[in-house]
């Protein structure tokens, strides 16, 4: 849609689709397999058959989506495609141990990996793009507002510093949540690995440290805090870049004049035109009032 890109963006749309979450569950299979043939939990040549079928498989997603709807989830319709592109003899190694809530959480937690990994990005380029414009107008005079009445004054390099400011503190929240936040989920079908007997505690590190997440001390797929965390800073950092967009917009208006928003020209001269939805490219300019 044309106005979709008011709300969204194709890098993020591509790494929480419908296919990322397909990849991330086979990857999470993959990675299974491979643990527990190193564990000797499943026959080396049954691991080595399933990883090359979950890592070369392209899963057909309306299947996914009718299984989803008759039985809850999609890790069954998953599961069915794998096993038969695994073939008979090794195909009931498949899924060893595990539960369908372990596969679509810890798919989840490598997608939100992902999608915090580039926000992060995006907030470190925005961060280092408007420091310097703040330091360069530390002396640029402008009026200071109350309730939108001009008041003492102020200088331009004040007003971009804080905006500025909540950036970092919302960087800082990432930082935790990128090292708590990411967590494996496994725990069986009764949250207690006994499938896998004296292997279940070493097969969940090996797994969480090959999908390179955090492994928690208990599943936790009933314990949603861990998701919402991750909702609640998204709804800090809109509410941060939204007060920016309002300061941004008040002051270039006609009758203010005191910013000047410059057009965004893709080329090379413009590093964060590839990421319109957060960068301005310092592109925020003190307008004729301010010199």
């Amino acid at each position: 849609m044309i106005l979709d890109a008011y709300l969204r963006d194709s890098e993020t749309d591509a790494l929480i689709a419908d296919a990322a979450l397909a990849s991330a569950m086979l990857e999470v299979e993959a990675a299974l397999a491979r643990v527990q043939g190193r564990l000797g939990i499943i026959p080396q040549e049954a691991a080595d058959e399933i990883n090359a079928a979950a890592t070369g498989l392209k899963l057909d997603l309306p299947a996914l989506s009718e299984g989803t709807i008759r039985d809850g989830v999609p890790v069954i319709a998953m599961l069915a495609q794998l096993r038969a592109a695994v073939g008979e003899g090794h195909d009931g190694y498949v899924h060893w141990g595990m539960t369908s809530q372990d596969i679509i959480d810890t798919a989840q937690s490598l997608i939100l990996a992902r999608v915090m990994a580039l926000f992060a990005t995006r907030l470190d380029d925005l961060i280092e793009t408007w420091a310097p414009l703040a330091d360069r107008h530390r002396g640029t005079v402008m009026a200071a507002r109350t309730r939108n009445q001009q008041a003492v004054p102020t200088t331009f390099g004040v007003k971009i510093a804080g905006w500025i400011a909540p950036l970092l503190r919302q960087r800082r929240r990432l930082d935790t949540l990128q090292s708590s936040g990411q967590m494996l989920q496994m725990g069986g079908a009764g949250g207690t690995l006994a499938a896998l007997g004296d292997q279940g505690p070493a097969t969940a590190a090996a797994l969480a440290a090959e999908l390179q997440l955090t492994l928690p001390a208990m599943p936790w797929h009933n314990q949603r805090d861990i998701v919402i965390d991750i909702a609640n800073w998204l709804s800090l950092l809109s509410g941060s870049l939204g007060k920016t967009a309002g300061d941004i917009l008040l002051l270039a208006q006609t009758e203010v004049g005191e910013v000047r928003i410059a057009a965004i020209a893709p080329d090379k001269s413009a590093p964060c035109t590839k990421r319109p939805n957060i960068c301005t490219n310092g592109t925020v300019r003190p307008g004729p009032r301010n010199g």
